[in-house]
């Protein structure tokens, strides 16, 4: 019978977080790991002998610590250029608004422009006149500087 610091290959691999066939294969065989057996030819293992293998893993080792210190540094810098891409991002939009409404407004300015060269009175509300009077305008290129000038 095992004492309470002698531990079955089962209850190691349970101890240890593994299978009992990855205990074997890459502990016990390779010799990483030690066994004994009882008089009656029961194997186990002293756990003293799990808790220094599998506690050894546990601890984080200099290269670790060097690569969480790393990608800590690695998140900030992302962090800053995230926010910074954001702002652009954000101005852009702003800017881009901005461009709209400007455009809207010269269509609008443009069409009422229009309107009022194409329908002006020269006394009489014929529709020849009021188209006479529009090519007249239009051959001058009045509303072509116009246009070019708003924009």
């Amino acid at each position: 019978m095992l004492d309470t610091h002698q531990l079955s290959i089962s209850q190691a691999a349970r101890v240890a977080n593994i299978s009992r066939s990855h205990l074997y294969q890459k502990y016990i065989n390779q010799g990483l790991i030690s066994t004994s057996e009882t008089l009656d030819g029961t194997k186990f293992i002293d756990a003293s002998e799990v808790a220094r293998v599998f506690n050894k893993q546990e601890q984080p080792t200099d290269d670790t610590d060097v690569l969480l210190a790393q990608l800590k540094k690695d998140n900030e810098k992302l962090e800053a250029r995230n926010e910074k891409l954001s702002f652009s991002l954000m101005l852009a939009n702003d800017e881009a608004s901005k461009q709209v409404k400007r455009e809207e407004f010269l269509q609008k300015t443009v069409v009422a422009l229009s309107h009022r060269l194409t329908h002006e009175s020269t006394g009489s509300n014929t529709t020849e006149n009021t188209s006479s009077t529009a090519s007249k305008h239009a051959k001058g290129g009045v509303l072509t500087r116009l246009i070019k000038w708003l924009i």
